[in-house]
This record gives C-alpha cells, sequence and structure tokens, in this order.
C-alpha cells in the first residue's frame, strides 16, 4: 500500500496557473497547465485582450509548424519559466506561442488566420495551483494501512 501511494504521488501531474500582460499593449491572458517531470501535459491557455480573445488547449509534446516551435519545457521556482520555444496552445484554426526571453520578459506570439500576429512581448507569472487535499489523502490511507499490518503482525 505504501509503495502504491509513493508511485501515485510521483506520477500525478502538478497544476500551475499562468498570467501573461502585454507592456504598454492589449494582449492579455491566463490559463493553467500541468506539469509532470518538467513538461506541461495538458492545459488552456484564455486569451482575454487583444487580438484572438478565445479558449485555446495546450499541444503537449514538442514540434514546429512553419509558424512556432515548441517544447513544452517548464522550469518551476524559475525565472523565465520557459525557454526559447517554451508552450504552444492552438483551438484548431489559430495558435499562440508562450515563451520567455530573459527574467521577467516573456512573448505570447499569435498566428491568427494565417498571419503572425500579435508579437506580444510583456510579463509572464506561474503559480502553484494548492492542493485539492489528495496529499492528505494519500498520506492518510498509508498511515492507516501501515496501522493495520502493526495489529496484524503483533498478534
Amino acid at each position: 500500500m505504501i509503495l502504491a501511494t509513493v508511485m501515485v504521488s510521483q506520477s500525478r501531474a502538478t497544476p500551475y496557473d499562468f498570467t501573461f500582460t502585454q507592456t504598454g499593449g492589449p494582449t492579455t491572458a491566463d490559463g493553467q497547465i500541468d506539469v509532470t517531470g518538467g513538461l506541461a501535459t495538458s492545459g488552456t491557455l484564455d486569451v482575454t485582450g487583444g487580438v484572438g480573445i478565445g479558449s485555446y488547449a495546450l499541444v503537449p509534446g514538442s514540434g514546429g509548424d512553419g509558424f512556432f516551435v515548441w517544447d513544452g519545457v517548464v522550469a518551476t521556482g524559475s525565472d523565465p519559466f520557459l525557454d526559447v520555444d517554451g508552450l504552444l496552445f492552438s483551438n484548431g484554426t489559430n495558435e499562440f506561442n508562450l515563451w520567455g526571453n530573459s527574467p521577467g520578459n516573456y512573448n505570447l506570439d499569435g498566428n491568427i488566420g494565417g498571419t503572425y500576429n500579435p508579437v506580444a512581448i510583456g510579463e509572464a507569472a506561474l503559480a502553484s495551483v494548492p492542493d485539492s487535499g489528495l496529499t492528505a489523502a494519500l498520506i492518510g490511507g498509508a498511515v492507516a494501512g501501515l496501522a493495520a499490518l502493526r495489529r496484524r503482525f503483533a498478534k
């Protein structure tokens, strides 16, 4: 039971919220990504200001499509938390690439209708999402299992 608890907690993705605000411009966005082993595995981007307002899904993994190159690498606890390839989000028609330039400096670039627009430079922030209680439940289950084993072998 303990081994199962440890394995479940190690393979579980950690959710992070993020925001982007263009310096002196209209482009704003926020979203959430799930990170496992330093890679974004799923997530969403909501563009709330500027060109391409709408919701987009993370394109997991790495690749290139003629407009953007992405690798999905996320360095939690670092600034920038994304490298120069970053993350790609798509809604099937349009797409956005969020990537890091240097500390405090990020780009959110769009491919809207086949046009490279916007090119938005600004600030981004990454914050972990508070634990929903699953960790405590897993630890509690492990403790209960140990107590049951102790009682069994004490007889």
